[in-house]
């Protein structure tokens, strides 16, 4: 869920008593009442924050980079001075409006001067309550449609480009990833329509405030019990229909060929996944902070793992933690696997109780504003002995050698033979059963891979990230995985795990 911050300055605490000829008769406890109301029916959250002291607000707005997704700030006097609140303002890089209930260029002099404005995305001064209102609304209607309809229309024209190729003249999109994708629509059902001269987006009455914020550029169509999807294609005399069939239902299938029967169906093979798999800045950016929140969450359940702790409650601490963060969830199960359960590449977090010597595995990841993270780290309670060591360190220079050969062009394929062949010359190939790394996007698993399968022998292009995870896996011993989160660049890669890959022993 989105969040939202409002801020208010000194003696703004005092309305209602203070100059209620300027000010009127409502009280900040109001005010806040209805700016979370307004938050709540858009879908959003917001807090509330007052202080009478510059260094209290300043450290809020530092807290403000990681945890919020907009500002709003009424700073009191302090606009008119306060250079140390407008220079904290100016480290944030998320929208932020300025309100003042009062229009203060109709006041005293000194009170016309803003030195906050020229750092803020937009001010409504003047409107007494109701301009807090409108900058919930701007602010939500920036960080949900935002620059959507400039995204959204480069990734329509590539669909587009494939519908000519394919001679298609619609195509029905309602996978949640792709819908979002295209749309940048975040509910839960609608189906999303292009055709050659419109954008469509059909849903029923729960979304459609939604969709008129979300979906910029895109036609609304309610749907209901008596005006289903399918009465919507043929309304829009649809003759060669695209649809996603490694998604689509066998009965959505059966119901298009009986309800629509003139249209033409026509399989997608995944068209949309291959668009995704290059990443544009805006997804770089949200899965690079989805990382940051992982490593974050890293390095602090290191101090909460010691012997005697359930698995499951690393877990739960783990995510707990992360939303803490901003993000909204795991992007996967966690897999928090301790002892001989290490050596289980799966192993989801159970009640077993971490020992003295064990390994433990932990493979986590967030959602941050609908994009994944991925990153594992194998660390030993307490003092590894030799064959740990050994083999941790083989799996460490698998993951780094494997790593240093990332660059554009170069397939999945390849990249996975290196890390392949290092574990199996030291007579461990057999414990490593599994690809050496996947896509990460809107999914948790998207293509391209790093394996020896048809997946990894698309060539990596810039803008793709993919995991780097070798591992072994001894039965009745244990196991170990290293995963790194990479960005395929221009000249090579980045890493957007910043974890430390030492093996990390705690005491």
């Amino acid at each position: 869920m989105k969040k939202i911050l409002v801020i208010h300055g000194p003696n703004l605490n005092m309305l209602g008593i203070r100059n209620k000829k300027v000010y009127g008769d409502i009280t900040l406890e109001t005010i806040d009442k209805m700016v979370k109301q307004k938050g709540k029916e858009l879908g959003i959250e917001v807090e509330t924050f007052q202080s009478n002291y510059e260094g209290d607000i300043i450290d809020k707005i530092h807290i403000a980079k990681d945890y919020y997704d907009g500002v709003i700030i009424n700073p009191g006097a302090y606009t008119h001075y306060s250079i140390a609140i407008r220079d904290a303002l100016e480290i944030l890089d998320i929208p932020i409006i300025e309100v003042h209930l009062t229009n203060i260029y109709k006041r005293e002099e000194f009170r016309q001067k803003s030195v906050i404005a020229p750092v803020c995305t937009g001010q409504i001064c003047g409107l007494g309550y109701l301009g807090y209102i409108m900058a919930i609304e701007s602010i939500y209607e920036i960080i949900i449609g935002g620059s959507s309809l400039m995204v959204n229309s480069v990734r329509i024209e590539q669909l587009k480009k494939y519908m000519k190729e394919a001679d298609l003249d619609s195509v029905i999109i309602f996978k949640p990833e792709n819908r979002r994708y295209i749309s940048g629509f975040t509910g839960t059902s609608g189906y999303v329509i292009i055709t050659d001269e419109e954008y469509y987006m059909a849903t029923d009455f729960r979304y459609l405030k939604q969709v008129s914020v979300q979906c910029k550029g895109f036609k609304i169509i309610e749907l209901n019990s008596v005006h289903t999807i399918f009465d919507v294609l043929n309304e829009l005399k649809i003759k060669r229909l695209g649809i996603e069939d490694n998604f689509a239902t066998l009965q959505f299938v059966k119901n298009l060929e009986e309800k629509c029967s003139h249209v033409d169906i026509v399989p997608l093979k995944g068209v949309l996944e291959k668009i995704r798999m290059i990443k544009d800045k805006e997804e770089i950016e949200l899965i690079r902070r989805a990382a940051e929140i992982t490593d974050k969450a890293f390095n602090h359940i290191l101090d909460f793992i010691k012997v005697g702790v359930k698995e499951v409650d690393i877990a739960l601490e783990l995510e707990y933690f992360m939303k803490k963060l901003g993000a909204e969830g795991p992007s996967f199960k966690f897999i928090i696997a301790s002892g001989k359960r290490s050596a289980m590449p799966h192993g989801v977090a159970s009640d077993k109780v971490v020992e003295e010597g064990d390994f433990v595995t932990i493979d986590m990841g967030c959602i941050y504003k609908g994009y994944c993270s991925d990153m594992t780290r194998t660390i030993v309670v307490g003092k590894a002995n030799e064959e740990q060591k050994k083999i941790y360190n083989i799996v460490l220079e698998a993951q780094e050698k494997s790593l240093k050969a990332i660059r554009p062009d170069i397939k999945g394929c390849e990249v996975d033979k290196i890390a392949r062949d290092i574990i199996a010359g030291y007579g461990y190939g057999e414990y490593f059963g599994h690809g050496l790394g996947h896509g990460v996007g809107l999914e948790i698993h998207e293509n391209p891979r790093l394996a020896q399968s048809e997946m990894g022998k698309i060539a990596l292009k810039p803008g793709m990230i993919v995991t780097d995870e070798p591992g072994i896996y001894i039965p009745d011993f244990g196991g170990v995985r290293i995963e790194d989160l990479i960005l395929v660049t221009e000249d090579g890669y980045e890493v957007l795990s910043k974890t430390t890959k030492e093996l990390i022993e705690i005491s």
